[in-house]
């Protein structure tokens, strides 16, 4: 028996369907608000505090609860690499 001509790709109702779940996907993600945030961390004397780190939470809404992460810090040479873990 000789195989089909054609492969067979599944439903075309089924293509056109995610093809309009991708576009609906995009469309939402251009929408969603956003704002710029503009932070400089000084010293008292008000110079630039090096090696400072900020954190950004949202005021009116709970952030998202990740999963414990699996962070290892090791002393190479003497320095920790990374030097930060947040």
């Amino acid at each position: 028996m000789r195989p089909p001509a054609r492969v067979h790709r599944g439903a075309p109702g089924a293509r056109l369907l995610s093809a309009a779940l991708a576009v609906a996907a995009l469309t939402r993600a251009a929408c969603v608000p956003a704002a710029t945030l503009i932070i400089s961390v000084q010293s008292p004397d008000g110079h630039a505090l090096a090696g400072a780190v900020v954190t950004a939470r949202p005021l009116d809404a709970p952030g998202k609860r990740l999963g414990p992460v699996h962070a290892v810090m090791d002393q190479v040479d003497r320095a920790f690499a990374p030097d930060l873990l947040v």
